[in-house]
């Protein structure tokens, strides 16, 4: 599991960055408003790592830096599709809390400690919160 949480903290990490840049350009509060939640998604992952020992790669990166080169393409690319416009950034707020959903999901499908479980049902109902902010 200590990889798939390392990812996570690292789709969290993904989220908060590409809505920070969103909410430095482009008018809408929803984004700086979700980049807190999302922030809080990943201390709380962080929070399992650490009770787990598990390494955490979101420690030293700066924003929209990322140690999984997949997550670094889509940080490019999201950024880029969302700053054309409000429409385009709400968009792209669908689309990354779709994928958080997908992934959370998957990952509540295996066997694990309470505490791990408890976590990813808390970014799961975060993440379906965003998904309905981003379609109104």
């Amino acid at each position: 599991m200590c990889i798939r949480d390392r990812y996570l903290v690292e789709e969290e990490k993904l989220a908060r960055d590409v809505y920070l840049y969103l909410a430095a350009n482009v008018t809408s509060t929803k984004f700086a408003n979700i980049a807190r939640s999302e922030q809080t998604h990943m201390d709380l992952i962080a929070g399992v790592l650490k009770t787990y020992n598990y390494f955490n790669p979101t420690i030293t990166r700066a924003p929209g830096v990322f140690r999984d080169k997949t997550l670094q393409s889509l940080y490019t690319a999201l950024t880029a599709k969302g700053s054309t416009d409000v429409w385009a950034a709400y968009q792209v707020g669908l689309e990354i809390e779709n994928l958080d959903i997908s992934n959370l999901q998957n990952m509540l499908d295996d066997s694990m400690p309470a505490d791990m479980k408890y976590a990813l049902d808390r970014l799961l109902n975060g993440s379906i919160n965003h998904l309905a902010a981003f379609s109104r």
